[in-house]
């Protein structure tokens, strides 16, 4: 006799194994949409030192008076703060999706 495909039970084993391959890259796809935010957040906190670098310039062509520097320091620590947080965050949104 030979089997027809109709009656055959599909071979849980590789089914399993089909599926679980799926998942990894499923799961590989979102580490890179991931990562991918991060070096943008990463860039973000570039971009802000610099604008707080020109902020800064006048002040310290003119002499340093830190009255006049902390609050643009505190103001953009903040934000990179706060970036920082989100970053740490997706890092461990990977972690997760990893273990």
């Amino acid at each position: 006799f030979f089997f027809s495909s109709r009656n055959r039970q599909p071979d849980m084993s590789m089914l399993d194994k089909a599926k679980a391959a799926a998942s990894l890259a499923g799961d590989a796809v979102k580490v890179k949409a991931i990562e991918a935010q991060i070096a943008i957040k990463k860039q973000g906190i570039k971009s802000l030192m610099s604008e707080m670098g020109v902020k800064l310039y006048p002040v310290l062509e003119t002499g340093i008076n830190p009255v006049d520097i902390k609050p643009v320091f505190e103001e953009y620590k903040a934000k990179i703060v706060a970036i920082e947080k989100e970053i740490a965050e997706k890092q461990a949104e990977i972690s997760a999706i990893s273990s």
